[in-house]
């Protein structure tokens, strides 16, 4: 058993998950919409309320977390990603590649950290930090949790 294996990817995703949903509840609660979002009109800092900010989850997301339907994509890949053979291995590459995806679009809430009233810029960047080095966890173990099994398979095969 090599020191990163399946065990720490899942852990790891399941803290990624909490984290987002611990995301969810401040952003709602200190009315922080998301500073990026695909589609949809972005909620100003300015205008956001909490009841505004949640119902922007559901579309958009919020300033710590992917929208409602990711959120839900990533717990069903999660699950997957328990099972052993393919549909463990399907889950296990499709919840990493997720894990990319956050990295990649968290990447623009960076900007302008001051832009919300009641958090200041230094505890919203430390959140985000916090955020995507639990998403960075997510894509790296997966991606040794897939090299291992890729392993395992070529050795099983050649004996």
């Amino acid at each position: 058993m090599t020191m990163f294996g399946k065990k720490s990817f899942l852990t790891a995703s399941l803290i990624c998950l909490a984290l987002q949903v611990i995301g969810v509840i401040i952003s709602i609660v200190f009315a922080m919409p998301a500073q990026v979002a695909f589609g949809d009109q972005l909620l100003s800092p300015a205008d956001a309320t909490s009841a505004t900010v949640a119902k922007a989850f559901l579309t958009n997301g919020t300033a710590l977390a992917p929208p409602l339907m990711l959120m839900i994509i990533f717990a069903l890949l999660l699950v997957a990603a328990t099972r052993s053979g393919k549909w463990g291995t399907l889950g296990t590459f499709l919840l990493s590649l997720l894990g990319l995806l956050f990295t990649l679009a968290t990447l623009g809430e960076y900007a302008n950290p001051e832009r919300f009233t009641l958090v200041s810029g230094n505890v919203y960047v430390a959140l985000l930090l916090v955020n995507q080095a639990s998403i960075a966890a997510v894509t790296i173990l997966g991606a040794l949790t897939l090299i291992t099994q890729i392993r395992k398979g070529v050795r099983s095969r050649s004996l």
